[in-house]
């Protein structure tokens, strides 16, 4: 088993041309990174990808659904031809369901789902995340995504959604040597306001959105911007790309 202290030193790349074009060297693995932007914006397909090329790298993922059901977070998966089946079968991908309490009781069970969590047991989050890390013996390796970070902020407040932030960089980054991306939402001022207020907080920041512009297809053309990232080399400048039926595509 690899130590944190080693594991601080190793960094991975993400795998999809988007963000490897403005995170040339990757990112350290003990880094918890936010991915911000408003609703489709292109969020959803940079994690399913980037979770994706880590997974067929024999990097598991832990997928924290806030957001969605798991049937939905697999639906996303499954609409760009990727074969969940396999990855749950090999441990790969596995989801904390914290959505599906809003369905009642009974509930039908969803493959790949490892643990559920009631919306008060929000708070002890990292905690039910670092069960699953010591289960999996899963310790610098893999990713944990959390999707997203507004769930929090609509059940409790900022100070606890902050709380919960600074756990999942102490416990899962820093202390297991995890990669983490959380996911925000910035659709009004005060989701941008609370951005910023935690900048300062984590290892790095990446924003995308939507411009007026039309790209291939007539699809939208998106931007992607690097903000904040400790300790490499990145590109600052907007980069744009659009999405089609195979995912994100950098527009050169």
């Amino acid at each position: 088993m690899r130590s944190p202290e080693i594991v601080a030193w190793n960094k991975v790349r993400l795998g999809v041309e988007v963000l490897d074009r403005v995170l040339p060297s990757g990112v350290y693995r003990n880094s918890l990174i936010i991915l911000a932007g408003p609703g489709g914006a292109g969020k959803s397909v940079l994690v399913a990808h980037m979770t994706k090329a880590l997974m067929e790298r024999e990097e598991p993922v832990i997928y924290v659904a806030l957001d969605d059901d798991p049937r939905t977070v697999l639906q996303n998966y499954i609409s760009f031809k990727i074969d969940v089946a396999q990855l749950i079968k090999r441990e790969l991908l596995m989801i904390i369901d914290c959505f599906s309490y809003r369905l009642g009781h009974p509930r039908p069970a969803v493959n790949g789902v490892i643990r559920e969590v009631e919306p008060d047991e929000l708070e002890r989050l990292p905690y039910t995340i670092i069960d699953v890390v010591l289960e999996k013996e899963l310790r610098g390796r893999g990713l944990v995504v959390v999707d997203s970070l507004n769930e929090l902020l609509l059940l409790y407040n900022e100070k606890t959604t902050v709380e919960v932030l600074r756990k999942l960089r102490a416990l899962i980054a820093k202390g297991e040597g995890i990669l983490v991306f959380a996911t925000l939402h910035t659709s009004t001022d005060d989701q941008q306001k609370f951005l910023r207020s935690i900048e300062h907080l984590v290892d790095g920041v990446i924003e995308v959105w939507v411009t007026d512009e039309t790209g291939p297809g007539d699809s939208a053309v998106r931007k992607l911007m690097v903000r904040k990232m400790k300790g490499v080399h990145h590109v600052s400048r907007p980069i744009r790309f659009y999405v089609d039926a195979e995912g994100p595509k950098l527009i050169e």
